[in-house]
């Protein structure tokens, strides 16, 4: 009986045609922040309270220069302290591995795209691929004190040590618009600083600094 249920069973399947296997995924997305106004369909605007007693508020984003502008006030408080408000936007959808690249210049008291203006302490420029708890994180990032320095860093979940390394450009970050970009595959993330390989993350949270 089982014979035969078996070739019953054989003879349906093949008369069936085998079913292809689907096609890769190819992603793509884009925004040059251009149009005066930003596209709420595809980013989140943040308002809440970071750690360290910093803020982002929504009105710390601006569109009305032909790009994306984040802003940051800072007040000393009476104790002593320092209240940062600050801009940030995230994109809507959760994305893998892949090839992330942005078009940015670093933070500085310039009021215009092509002004001049000085770096200061205590702002940090980066862009990132986050999840919470830091079980993914990438990023790359430019603190106002060391405007010269491009940090990489990969996290695998915040009780987990990081990888870091910090590339020294030798030219203040804050001073034209330059090409950050990473590839993230299974095990490695390559950093790349205006085309040039300058940094690979590996999966035994090591890092490679390449000259």
């Amino acid at each position: 009986m089982l014979k035969m249920l078996k070739n019953l069973w054989s003879k349906i399947m093949g008369k069936r045609k085998p079913v292809p296997p689907p096609p890769p995924s190819s992603a793509y997305f884009e925004d040059k922040f251009n149009t005066g106004v930003l596209n709420t369909n595809n980013w989140i605007v943040s308002n809440w309270n970071a750690p360290m007693g910093g803020v982002f508020r929504p009105n710390m984003v601006s569109m009305n220069q032909g790009l994306l502008g984040l802003k940051l006030s800072q007040i000393k408080n009476p104790d002593g302290s320092i209240l940062s408000t600050g801009g940030e936007i995230a994109y809507k959808k959760l994305c893998g591995y892949g090839t992330y690249e942005w078009v940015f210049r670093a933070s500085s008291s310039a009021q215009t795209p092509a002004a001049m203006g000085n770096s200061f302490s205590g702002s940090v420029s980066g862009c990132f691929n986050y999840n919470s708890g830091s079980m993914t994180e990438l990023d790359f990032e430019v603190e106002g004190c060391r405007p010269t320095l491009i940090q990489c860093t990969t996290w695998k979940g915040e009780s987990n040590p990081n990888e870091n390394s910090q590339i020294n450009n030798f030219v203040p970050l804050d001073a034209m618009f330059h090409t950050y970009k990473y590839v993230w595959s299974v095990g490695k993330v390559e950093y790349y600083f205006d085309g040039k390989l300058i940094a690979t993350g590996s999966a035994d949270n090591s890092i490679i600094i390449h000259d």
